[in-house]
């Protein structure tokens, strides 16, 4: 995987996986990505929204109702837990986990764990960084809204979910072919 450096004060890198090629070389792209698609690591899908594969985004309060927790699902993520996570969190590439925060007023942000066990986020029009909580020395789950710890004013832990990068990759190409096709037959 090729390496970024965040530019905070880590002695590591961040593992970007290799469909994103340089950052330096495709920063229209790095700035164009909201951190849901940087969790399902597509990195040319600009900005999305959970259930954006089945044509009917998610909008809304973010309370982790079931139907929010089917969109994810449908766009080729699976629900690991909405406490510490079971098993692993990252296996040689076939899947990684991600993890969803509720923000504020019903807003959403995720992160996503790379191959060090590191977790990095990304904000919109920024490159990705390591995610704040880590340096603290916070997993995602230990961040709730107690007033216990200086993350909790902005971001509160909802939910672990796997993903599949093959899955998710399958799921984003079937939307953007019937897109396509929409459009084309739409000038017709």
């Amino acid at each position: 995987m090729p390496k970024y450096y965040a530019g905070d004060n880590r002695d590591t890198d961040i593992d970007i996986p290799a469909n994103w090629g340089d950052p330096d070389q495709r920063i229209e792209e790095f700035l164009q990505t909201n951190c849901y698609a940087y969790a399902l690591n597509l990195p040319d899908a600009g900005s999305l929204n959970p259930g954006y594969s089945t044509g009917s985004a998610f909008h809304g309060n973010l309370h982790f109702r079931k139907d929010f927790r089917d969109a994810c699902v449908a766009d080729g993520m699976e629900f690991m837990s909405d406490s510490a996570p079971v098993g692993e969190l990252y296996t040689n590439g076939e899947f990684y986990t991600a993890a969803l925060f509720g923000v504020n007023a019903g807003d959403m942000h995720w992160a996503r764990v790379d191959s060090a066990g590191n977790w990095s986020d990304k904000m919109p029009k920024a490159r990705p960084t390591y995610s704040s909580f880590q340096n603290d020395g916070l997993r995602p789950h230990e961040i709730r809204a107690t007033g216990d710890n200086k993350w909790t004013s902005a971001l509160s832990f909802v939910a672990y979910f796997r993903v599949y990068p093959v899955n998710v990759l399958k799921k984003y190409t079937a939307y953007t072919k019937a897109q396509h096709t929409a459009t084309c037959c739409a000038i017709l």
